[in-house]
């Protein structure tokens, strides 16, 4: 009887650290409709989706872009914001300097560019409000699986 109580135990034993229950898993980061549907929830309206549009003309860019104009609530304008995803941490790492190239060829044509970077996502556009930026950096904070290292704008 003894031996089916530890034989038991240890059945339980093994099937709970099998299932992980003591690891906490690692954060995964959610798809592009993540994104747009964190945005929509904080009172942006999308009003037009161009895909493969990086803002520049980086065709190193262009498979991992989209560019949505996002109108905040209480505003006429829609302004662009122009989203980037990375499957990896090594190619989000790797497509850095792409990535800041874009920005600055983009800003030399237009208002001032705001920026968000959480990994596996940037983001940048001209003249955002200071409303739409707070979406942006919460919306890819939350679709993403860790923050980046941002450097100030």
């Amino acid at each position: 009887m003894r031996a089916r109580a530890v034989l038991a135990l240890l059945g339980a034993a093994l099937l709970l650290g099998g299932c992980g229950v003591f690891v906490r898993p690692s954060p995964t980061a959610g798809a592009l409709t993540d994104v747009v549907n964190a945005l929509v929830l904080r009172g942006m309206t999308v009003t037009d989706q161009v895909a493969g549009d990086p803002g520049c003309q980086d065709s190193a860019l262009y498979s991992n872009a989209v560019r949505y104009d996002i109108r905040p609530p209480g505003d006429a304008s829609a302004y662009p914001v122009f989203i980037f995803g990375w499957k990896s941490e090594a190619t989000f790492d790797a497509d850095k300097a792409s990535f800041d190239s874009c920005v600055e060829t983009y800003s030399e044509s237009s208002a001032p560019v705001s920026t968000a970077e959480h990994l596996p996502w940037r983001a940048f556009g001209p003249g955002w409000p200071p409303d739409l930026r707070a979406a942006v950096d919460a919306a890819l904070t939350e679709a993403g699986g860790q923050p980046a290292p941002v450097e100030p704008e």
